[in-house]
């Protein structure tokens, strides 16, 4: 018996292959195999399963190519014979060398996150940062010990202050607020907690309010060992000059179990006290957490607090600031008129400035106002200096990003993005962002990655979907899929209503048509060049309208969040 069939001597090569059938059985195994990964992506998609499956499904069929051509090379022309030993030895080999190589890609590729967005459900992913060579801390929420619920606003303020003293020193990479939010009243082990947040220690703690007296407890834990590095109770009277105290205490202490060194500036940072005045102190808290809901009624709140607390203290710096940001966003989510309002957040930012010219959150805002006028000059000059005075304000990083992409510096945008997310990285705002940014530059299949994990850490955020679906359509050329996404969003859009934002919206974007509106009177909000780069125009109030005349019947609760991914 021969090894093979015989074949003229004057054969061509493609005649041999056409009499062995390789070219048949090629073609019918890429037609089959692109009809499994169609269907396949539509499972991911539907199911919401990690992007990784499809990845390794690529693989698969890969893999599988030079097996069918070995056989049909062997058994094209050839009917039931038996299998000979060399075809055996073929198949063999590359079937061990095919799972050679998917084992490799599999063992090598990262793990995509696909769980619910609560973060006592999610799970630790190969993708989340790790924790830097440096001292890291994530400052978990204190837990309300005081015999009033109600007291939890004033709790919720102790704990904003200590992560704020801890900022504020340069040695420590400290988590921001948004992201140690999604840890409260977790059960999940400290050590998984860390790993998420990409942080070697975790500060526990809790506050107590009775009366006159005020009790605060904190203990620092290695996240590696589980062991408590340090751990203090603090019981003062109730008093401005106490509370403030008791925060710089902490941030010392905590500085000294990580030997993080303080800067003669930092330490006059820490040690600052900002208001005399308890309950001054006390409207600035509540005024930053109705400012936290982006909601017009919550903001128009939140105005008035800020307003209080400058009238109990006139030199209460966080104040004006508190007020100029309120102000700011009250343009965006409001519809309040946009020179008046930025007029006056201009004069209460120059006035926190005033008080304390070293104060980074002042700055930040003043590169926001800035921003919002499209000074892109003075606003990324603001926002550098916030930066330098305090290199965790994840804030200020995450506004000049925006201000580096719009005006072109994308690899720049791109640094800052990826710092602001390092101090943030439950932020699925962050996360839109920097598929954005990615997106500018070309890297498509990583901005993908990005939209999915914004949809990961918060399933309801509509940008994010509308991202991922836009670029899926036009950038991936998949436009069918950019259906199912938009569907994930539960509005029970139909066909006709998706057609018409993605036909509407992008179409005539990457065409430039609306660059002249833009030119005109600046009612557009974005444009999409044909480059595909994102540009934002500065009227993201217009946005509301531009949403609702698609028919998809969005919420403000949901069109808020859009704004959000700017502020």
């Amino acid at each position: 018996m021969t090894d093979g069939p015989q074949d003229g001597e004057g054969s061509s090569i493609w005649d041999r292959l056409r009499r062995r059938k390789v070219v048949q059985w090629t073609l019918a195994y890429a037609a089959g195999a692109w009809g499994l990964l169609q269907g396949l992506q539509f499972v991911v998609d539907a199911f919401e399963w990690p992007n990784r499956v499809l990845k390794l499904g690529t693989v698969a069929a890969l893999v599988g190519l030079p097996l069918v051509v070995a056989i049909a090379w062997f058994r094209g022309e050839r009917g039931a014979q038996r299998v000979t030993r060399t075809e055996l030895a073929v198949v063999t080999i590359l079937f061990l060398l095919g799972g050679g190589l998917f084992w490799s890609y599999q063992h090598s590729t990262p793990a995509t996150d696909s769980s619910a967005s609560a973060a006592s459900s999610i799970e630790p992913e190969a993708s989340t940062p790790a924790a830097d060579a440096g001292p890291s801390i994530a400052v978990l929420p204190f837990d309300n010990r005081s015999a009033k619920e109600d007291d939890i606003y004033f709790v919720d303020g102790i704990h904003d202050d200590i992560l704020t003293q801890l900022s504020k020193i340069s040695a420590l990479k400290v988590i921001s607020r948004t992201s140690v939010e999604q840890f409260r009243d977790t059960k999940l082990p400290i050590n998984d907690i860390a790993q998420q947040l990409g942080v070697k220690t975790i500060l526990e703690g809790g506050v107590q309010r009775g009366g006159d007296r005020v009790r605060v407890t904190v203990q620092l834990i290695d996240a590696a060992t589980d062991a408590h590095l340090w751990a203090e109770t603090f019981d003062r009277e109730l008093t401005a000059e106490n509370v403030f105290a008791i925060q710089s205490e902490v941030a010392a202490a905590i500085a000294g179990a990580l030997r993080a060194e303080l800067t003669a500036g930092e330490k006059a940072r820490v040690d600052d006290v900002p208001t005399q005045s308890i309950e001054a102190w006390e409207s600035y808290q509540l005024g930053k957490q109705r400012m936290a809901r982006r909601s017009s009624e919550s903001l128009a709140e939140a105005e008035q607090f800020f307003r209080k607390a400058i009238e109990l203290d006139p030199q209460f710096a966080l104040a004006y600031v508190g007020l100029a940001d309120v102000l700011a966003l009250q343009v965006l989510y409001s519809g309040a008129p946009r020179v008046a309002a930025l007029t006056e957040a201009d004069k209460s930012v120059a006035e926190a400035l005033r008080l304390q010219p070293d104060l980074s959150e002042a700055w930040a805002s003043a590169g926001t106002n800035a921003f919002l006028r499209r000074a892109y000059d003075g606003a990324g000059t603001k926002f550098r200096r916030a930066i330098e005075i305090n290199p965790n304000n994840s804030t200020a990083r995450h506004r000049y990003s925006v201000v580096l992409r719009d005006t072109g510096r994308h690899d720049e945008s791109l640094e800052q993005i990826e710092r602001a997310i390092a101090l943030d990285p439950m932020s699925p705002i962050l996360r839109v962002l920097l598929g954005d940014s990615l997106q500018a530059q070309g890297r498509f299949r990583d901005a993908e990655n990005a939209y999915r994990k914004a949809m990961t850490i918060d399933p309801l955020l509509p940008g994010s979907y509308w991202a991922l679906a836009a670029l899926t359509a036009y950038a991936l050329g998949r436009p069918a899929d950019a259906f199912a996404i938009m569907r994930k969003l539960g509005l029970g859009a139909s066909h006709n209503y998706i057609t018409t934002y993605l036909n509407k919206t992008f179409p005539l974007a990457v065409s430039g048509k609306i660059l002249l509106d833009v030119e005109k009177n600046g009612e557009a909000y974005y444009i999409y060049p044909k480059d595909k780069k994102a540009y934002y125009l500065g009227r993201p109030d217009d946005a509301f309208n531009i949403m609702r005349n698609l028919g998809l019947g969005i919420t403000n609760d949901n069109l808020n969040k859009i704004t959000e991914a700017y502020l």
